[in-house]
């Protein structure tokens, strides 16, 4: 009777929840993922059946309530299998996961063996750490805007891939990031779609309008020397290569005042990679 009324509720056979319920040896069953995630609506309608047996188990969840907003920058939460605790599994949720993770409070007290406190004995309390709080750059306005403009082109167009940035040029402060495919984060549709942040896991040439912040950052650091000579053709970048445009000739040797001048894609990705990461990272 349990299994049949709670088929009609949860998204399980009848013969599955009858198998469960009768495990020999088990003192309590789950149902998995059908049994999680239910809204308050339904379980009140289950609890009005009144199955024998059957209780319910309150757990933390992240909400994201503006849906697909910088979803592959922001990433999601949701609670770890082995440690049983709420970790951050994508983007800023798992790299500054230790910062946002909280810090449950304790009570520790001398007590007689029933439990009572000893005479002349205090309670000694540890508060709960809630963990810090994390601002982001991103402009929740332009984000908005960035992210209606590409769902419209994704519907109009059809693209396999979308990537936007929008920065600020004054401070270099990312103020919107987003992509397509994208997912939910609080659903998680969509999510088997693509596990990366294009934005910066993927390998693409960002335009010459970008070639000035290069430039200007190679001769703020010094490391730009318009008489040094570069091959042109193609640079390796990760898995992926960039190329120089075809009024360039590939394996044509040329000076990096004339790769400004020509816009070359190889000059540029060549001061960025092997100059003034170079040099930042010895600074560092």
């Amino acid at each position: 009777m349990t299994a049949s009324k709670l088929a009609k509720y949860i998204d399980m056979d009848e013969q599955d929840i009858y198998e469960r319920l009768t495990k020999k040896g088990a003192y309590q069953v789950e149902f998995g993922s059908a049994g999680k995630d239910l809204t308050q609506v339904l379980k009140q309608k289950i609890e009005k059946l009144e199955l024998p047996g059957i209780t319910f188990g309150r757990t933390n969840k992240r909400f994201y309530p503006n849906g697909i907003f910088a979803s592959h920058l922001i990433g999601y939460v949701e609670k770890d299998e082995e440690t049983g605790e709420m970790a951050g599994k994508f983007g800023i949720e798992r790299y500054l996961n230790k910062e946002l993770q909280e810090t449950d409070g304790k009570l520790t007290y001398d007590s007689d063996s029933w439990g009572f406190l000893l005479p002349d004995k205090k309670e000694k309390v540890v508060a709960p750490d809630n963990g810090n709080d994390v601002m982001l750059t991103i402009d929740k306005k332009i984000q908005t805007f960035l992210e209606d403009s590409m769902s419209k082109v994704q519907e109009k167009y059809d693209p396999e891939q979308i990537i936007a940035i929008v920065s600020n040029p004054k401070t270099g402060e990312i103020v919107a990031m987003g992509q397509r495919p994208t997912f939910h984060p609080t659903t998680k549709v969509g999510l088997t779609d693509t596990w990366r942040n294009l934005a910066i896991e993927e390998t693409f040439e960002p335009g010459s309008t970008m070639k000035t912040f290069t430039l200007a950052a190679a001769v703020e650091e010094g490391v730009f020397n318009p008489n040094e000579s570069f091959v042109a053709g193609t640079y390796k970048a990760g898995s992926g290569k960039i190329g120089d445009h075809s009024g360039i000739e590939r394996g044509k040797s040329m000076t990096f005042l004339e790769g400004v001048q020509r816009s070359s894609n190889v000059a540029f990705a060549t001061l960025a990679m092997d100059k003034i990461e170079r040099i930042l990272s010895v600074s560092i």
